[in-house]
């Protein structure tokens, strides 16, 4: 039986996060066009840096949320990708480094139980493609906006009292590059994480949504706590 059998399916984990408390009216869909991909079989590389908040748990609604995560990482995904499709499967190679730690603690220990190491993708459950953005000269679209859904493993290593800890997690990147105009995922920008990958026993991080205080008319600012990239440098030196 896999990990994702004895956790949540990818519909139940976009259910849970739906309920997730965002202020839906920043991420309405937009009505842009957007380009068409001609190539079923896509490769794109990720990176994600991103700060989540544990909501609710049956002991505490409606906060204060002390519980936060830190995550960053990076990879490369292939599959038979199309935009405005959601495709389940493909290829991932993916890994990086998190910290679960507490906001009402002094920083610099703030990390209770030293729950913080290393993750590392087992499967690719589903990606997205919402579309692409930034021709360049060349004709080449070097960005891409998505959902990303993964299996991964949160490895601690061991302290004195706890043996090495691997947890069978379930991550989702969401990338709506908001200056792309590509219709929107419905969902903020950011790093969701439900550890263990359990519908009972998982603790569930949403992203913490940014406010700019750029100066600014509408739309929102962008922020781009993840970024899908299309191309890799190949051309030697640059002028």
């Amino acid at each position: 039986m896999s990990v994702r059998d004895k956790g949540m399916t990818r519909g139940s984990f976009l259910r849970l996060f739906a309920a997730a408390p965002f202020t839906g009216a920043a991420f309405a869909p937009s009505v842009a066009a957007f380009a068409q991909s001609v190539n079923a079989n896509v490769k794109l590389n990720f990176h994600c840096s991103g700060d989540s908040y544990r909501v609710n748990t049956r002991e505490q609604t409606g906060g204060p949320y002390h519980d936060r995560l830190v995550l960053g990482g990076s990879g490369q995904i292939s599959g038979k990708f199309q935009v405005g499709e959601t495709a389940l499967g493909g290829q991932v190679n993916a890994q990086g480094s998190f910290a679960h730690y507490e906001n009402n603690l002094p920083p610099g220990n703030n990390i209770p139980l030293a729950f913080t190491g290393t993750w590392r993708a087992t499967n690719l459950v589903s990606f997205e493609l919402l579309g692409y953005y930034g021709t360049d000269s060349a004709g080449n679209f070097p960005l891409a906006a998505g959902v990303l859904v993964l299996d991964i493993e949160l490895v601690r290593p061991p302290t004195s009292l706890i043996p090495l800890t691997k947890v069978p997690s379930l991550l989702q990147l969401v990338s709506n590059l908001q200056p792309a105009g590509v219709p929107s995922s419905g969902m903020p920008d950011g790093v969701t994480l439900l550890a263990p990958n359990s519908q009972t026993a998982g603790f569930f991080f949403v992203p913490v949504q940014v406010v700019s205080t750029v100066p600014k008319p509408p739309p929102p600012e962008a922020h781009t706590p993840v970024l899908f990239s299309t191309l890799n440098e190949n051309r030697g030196n640059a002028p």
